[in-house]
C-alpha cells in the first residue's frame, strides 16, 4: 500500500477532498481561456466588429485552421478521457480506479483549455462567430464532464460496495 493511502485503501484526502481537487483542476484549467475569451469578446462586441463571414484568404485560412484544430483538441480530450476510463474499469480496487479517473480528467483538462485558447486566439484575429460557438461547446463539455461522486461511480463502473462507500463518505454514514 502506498504511503499516501489510508487503511481503507482510499486516497489521503478522502473522497470529498479528491473530488474537490479534481474540480479545482477543472476550474483552473478553464480560468485563463475564459477570461481571455470574454475580454476579447467584449472588445469586439463593443466595436461592433463581430462577423459571420470572412473577407480575405488569410482570414479564410485562419477560420478553417482554427476551427479544425480546436475541434481536434476537443476530440483528443474526449478520446483520451474515454481510453483512460476504460483502463480504470478493468481495475479492481476503488483506489486504483480513482487514480485512473484522476489521470483521465487531467488529460481532458489539458486538451480542452488548448482548444479554448486556440478558439480564443482565432477569434481575436478574425472576430468570427464560429469561435464563439466552439468556445461555447468547450464550456458545455466542461460542465458535462465535471467531476462528481456520481460520475466517478458511473464512469469507473465501481462495484456496489465501492459505490456505497463513496456515497457514505460524501453524504455521511447511513446514506450509501
Amino acid at each position: 500500500m502506498m504511503p499516501e493511502e489510508q487503511e481503507n485503501n482510499t486516497p489521503k484526502l478522502g473522497i470529498p477532498g479528491y473530488i474537490n481537487q479534481l474540480r479545482s483542476w477543472a476550474y483552473i484549467s478553464l480560468a485563463i481561456p475564459l477570461l481571455s475569451f470574454f475580454w476579447i469578446y467584449l472588445k469586439w462586441s463593443s466595436e461592433n466588429q463581430l462577423r459571420q463571414h470572412v473577407e480575405t484568404d488569410l482570414e479564410k485560412w485562419l477560420v478553417g485552421t482554427g476551427a479544425v484544430v480546436s475541434v481536434l483538441f476537443i476530440s483528443f480530450g474526449i478520446i483520451s478521457h474515454k481510453r483512460k476510463l476504460n483502463k480504470a474499469r478493468s481495475l479492481a480496487s476503488i483506489s486504483d480506479k480513482m487514480r485512473c479517473y484522476k489521470n483521465a480528467k487531467k488529460s481532458m483538462y489539458i486538451y480542452f483549455p488548448l482548444a479554448a485558447l486556440i478558439a480564443t486566439a482565432a477569434f481575436y484575429f478574425t472576430a468570427h462567430a464560429i469561435f464563439a460557438a466552439i468556445f461555447s461547446i468547450v464550456l458545455v463539455l466542461y460542465s458535462a464532464f465535471n467531476p462528481s461522486p456520481d460520475r466517478l461511480i458511473r464512469e469507473t463502473r465501481a462495484s456496489k460496495e465501492d459505490a456505497a462507500r463513496v456515497m457514505s463518505e460524501i453524504m455521511g454514514p447511513g446514506h450509501g
